[in-house]
């Protein structure tokens, strides 16, 4: 049996942790959910090379934008999508730019997720099971 793909959700808010977590977990993934940027990078520092990264932008302390710097210097191939109530373009254009490879924006829809997960087509997910279920998932809900 092939492992399940490892999902990162860090986020301040325990109810979006919690959904996000449910929504992914019952799509197959092995998710882990964590309160804080220092938590992630606490993980990432430790070695933990989840499959991708769903990162609130807007926390305490350490804010996403920070924290999407700092475990980029740990590890520069990180598949890291940015969550934020603000739709801010300027804050967009910086997580991108930092190298975020996709940012939501709250409320979000499943498909959405989904979607964003997709980009990671021959990028992190390497199972080529995995990329034809996530696009069947796609399909699903659009």
């Amino acid at each position: 049996m092939a492992a399940k793909e490892k999902i990162l959700v860090v986020d301040d808010e325990p109810s979006i942790r919690k959904y996000l977590q449910t929504l992914l977990e019952v799509d197959g993934f092995d998710v882990e959910a964590v309160s804080s940027g220092k938590d992630a990078i606490e993980k990432i520092s430790g070695g933990e090379r989840p499959e991708f990264i769903i990162l609130d932008v807007l926390m305490p302390e350490l804010n996403g934008i920070e924290t999407l710097k700092e475990l980029l210097k740990i590890d520069r191939t990180l598949n890291i999508i940015m969550l934020s109530c603000s739709n801010e373009v300027g804050t967009v254009v910086e997580a991108i730019r930092i190298g975020a490879h996709d940012y939501l924006t709250k409320p979000f829809e499943k498909t959405e997720v989904c979607y964003g997960c997709c980009l990671f087509d021959g990028v992190g997910m390497n199972s080529n099971v995995t990329k034809g279920a996530w696009k069947v998932k796609l399909r699903e809900y659009t």
